[in-house]
Parts: C-alpha cells; sequence; structure tokens
C-alpha cells in the first residue's frame, strides 16, 4: 500500500521532467503494479465463488458431458458468472458480490451488467430472478474484442462477417495497381490475419475457408470480374 500512496509523476517537457503530480487515487491504469493489484483483487472473488462451490450454494456449468465445469471466467474488463437459473443461487451469487465489495470496495456496476438466460428458463423464473437481481436481460451478446461471443450451431452465419470483411477489403484494393509482390505483402499482412484472429478461438468451416481462399487467389492473380486469369501454382 506505500507504494500506492506514496507514488507521484512528473511531465517531460522537451525532454526533461517537469513539476510533480501527487494523485490522490493511487496510481494510474498503466502503471507497472496494475496488473499485480488485479490479480491480488481477483484472487479473493475467485476464492469466495470457490468455497461457494465447495459447500454447494451454487452449481458450476458444463459445456459437454466430458468437460470441465465452470463457475467464473475473469478478463481485465468482465466477468462471467455461471450458476442455476434459480432465485436461491442468484443471492448466493448476489452475496458473494456483496462480501467482495466490502473487502475490496470495488461496486458493481448494474446498468454495465447483464443476465442472459437458457432457453430452457421459464419465463417466470426469468422475471424473478430479475427483480432480485435488478439486473437487465440480454437476448444476445454483441461481439467481445472483435469475435462472436456465443456461436451455435449454424457457424456459418455466426462467422460470415469474416467472408464480407475479406471482400470488402479485396475489393477496395483491386482498384489501386499493385504489383504481385505488393499483393503478397497485403494478403500475409491484412486478409490473413483477419481469418487468424478467430481461428485462435474457433475451428471456422472449412466451406468459409475454401470461399476466403478462393477470394484471395483471384486478388493474387489480378481476375477481375468475370475475366478469369490462369492461377500458375495452387
Amino acid at each position: 500500500m506505500e507504494c500506492i500512496r506514496t507514488i507521484s509523476y512528473s511531465i517531460l517537457v522537451n525532454g526533461e521532467p517537469k513539476g510533480l503530480i501527487n494523485p490522490t487515487r493511487g496510481i494510474r491504469q498503466g502503471d507497472p503494479l496494475s496488473p499485480f493489484l488485479f490479480l491480488l483483487c481477483t484472487k479473493g472473488l475467485h476464492n469466495l465463488i470457490t468455497k461457494a462451490v465447495r459447500e454447494k450454494e451454487i452449481n458450476s456449468f458444463s459445456l459437454c458431458k466430458r468437460s470441465s465445469k465452470l463457475t467464473h471466467l475473469f478478463s481485465p474488463d468482465d466477468n462471467l458468472l455461471f450458476c442455476k437459473a434459480n432465485p436461491q443461487e442468484c443471492g448466493n451469487v448476489l452475496k458473494i458480490l456483496s462480501d467482495y465489495k466490502l473487502v475490496s470496495g470495488q461496486k458493481i456496476n448494474r446498468e454495465k451488467t447483464s443476465l442472459f438466460f437458457s432457453k430452457s428458463t421459464d419465463d417466470d423464473i426469468r422475471q424473478e430472478i430479475k427483480r432480485v437481481s435488478g439486473v437487465q436481460e440480454i437476448k444476445f451478446y454483441e461481439k467481445y474484442l472483435g469475435l462472436p461471443s456465443l456461436v451455435g450451431r449454424g457457424k456459418n452465419a455466426s462467422f460470415i462477417y469474416i467472408k464480407e470483411w475479406v471482400w470488402r477489403k479485396l475489393q477496395g484494393w483491386e482498384e489501386k495497381l499493385f504489383s504481385q509482390t505488393g499483393r503478397e505483402v497485403l494478403i500475409k499482412a491484412v486478409v490473413q490475419g483477419i481469418s487468424t484472429y478467430a481461428m485462435g478461438c474457433f475451428k471456422l468451416p472449412l466451406g468459409l475457408c475454401h470461399d476466403i481462399e478462393a477470394m484471395i487467389k483471384k486478388f493474387f492473380w489480378g481476375q477481375r470480374g468475370d475475366k478469369r486469369k490462369i492461377h500458375w501454382i495452387k
């Protein structure tokens, strides 16, 4: 805590440090100590949730029959908590967050918090949980860090935006004159990066991969519209 309370900053003006700023709210976000404080706080919340699961106050969630069970997923920006959709477990989760707030001073922002129910949850239970928690329900999660939050059986519909994104990039480049080397650099640096980022988390459908590959081939070999050109190498 001494590192937090005694922190001070200087501003570089023409290469020379000027002034001395003493922040009243502790260290700034980019301080090297910030990640360690995050780990210390989340470790306490992790222990509270683990204790509740051990005492069967809340139940964990399984993605499939043989998968490991989840109760929470933490990231610097968002936290995901899993439990059964009933008022009792919802109350236990709220109690855990209340205890965490008393210790850490971090309060829940209910305007930025949302509930997501499975399709099998009855409407009466949904309304009761929303009343107890005071949190709004969300029907469909938007993208998180550029990737879809929920992917169902229709993977083509979930990842069609990648194909459209690649197509828009290639259409914009076709109007300009690029050498063969320039096209190769753009493909490797931009187009392949778009799909590779999604592949780090998801297994893309083969049909989608083939469509993206076909667009890349046409751009690389200089095909315009219906005017076809020979693809000299696979």
